[in-house]
């Protein structure tokens, strides 16, 4: 209790200190034996304790959001939403400021990519990384529909439905085959975690969305919306974001060559 009294600039401690003061004192109140007003007291102060920690947790979410969206707007990030969703490009966020974290989600919470403090500056770095090495890839689109062809035409052949040619696959599944098929010869040669290239599901979903043309040798790439079924797990669709960069894409999940 005495900590509670002492005075404290800096907000995210403050909160810190009288979550974890009033978590104490309410675990224990029931074994105190107070007097009357030794009792009335207590309750005064957790009462005030009480109101100051919303309020200053009310203080924190507007500091955070504040600071956050100037943050972004640096690196051309436009901040949407209301806490606790906020949203910026094609990732959103989950802020949760007592707790002091933020989950970055790809999409419209739908890929998670990462956990940080609710430190603007660390959930805006983080995003910039992720964004740089989403987006900032290279992309030779005969290249990709090949390689995708070969992965489409592998998950055909090993199929046990005795799948054809032109039939659909799952499209995560073909993501797998795709990210096995671009490894490079030290891979193949010594194939360690150290040696795999990473080609993660927002980087498959972001190669899909910027494809111009879907033909390769007159065949032709088709993507199909996923059912309400397809989206019960996360793992059995993904989420394309669109060409403007917002959060109005759409859910595959699955796709076929035709032709």
């Amino acid at each position: 209790m005495k900590r509670i009294a002492v005075p404290q600039p800096d907000n995210g401690k403050r909160i810190t200190v009288l979550k974890k003061e009033l978590g104490g004192i309410e675990k224990y109140r029931p074994d105190l034996r107070l007097d009357t007003g030794m009792a009335q007291d207590l309750a005064l102060l957790l009462d005030r304790s009480r109101e100051e920690l919303k309020q200053k947790e009310e203080e924190q979410k507007t500091k955070f959001g504040l600071e956050l969206e100037r943050l972004l707007q640096a690196h051309q990030f436009r901040l949407e939403g209301n806490y606790p969703k906020l949203r910026a490009a094609f990732y959103s966020f989950t802020v949760d400021i007592p707790a002091n974290k933020v989950t970055i989600f790809f999409g419209p919470d739908m890929e998670k990519l990462a956990m940080t403090k609710a430190i603007p500056e660390e959930v805006v770095a983080t995003v910039v990384k992720n964004h740089e090495m989403i987006t900032r890839r290279p992309l030779d689109e005969p290249v990709f529909l090949l390689t995708l062809r070969r992965a489409y035409q592998m998950y055909i052949a090993q199929s046990r439905n005795q799948k054809r040619m032109g039939d659909d696959a799952p499209l995560p599944e073909i993501h797998t085959l795709y990210a096995v098929l671009i490894q490079k010869d030290k891979f193949r040669k010594n194939p360690i975690k150290g040696n795999f290239s990473e080609y993660t599901r927002p980087m498959f979903s972001y190669d899909l969305s910027r494809l111009k043309t879907r033909k390769i040798d007159q065949a032709e790439l088709q993507l199909i919306t996923a059912t309400r079924a397809d989206t019960r797990s996360s793992l059995d669709f993904l989420w394309i974001p669109p060409a403007d960069m917002s959060l109005s894409g759409e859910t595959l999940s699955r796709m076929k060559f035709v032709g």
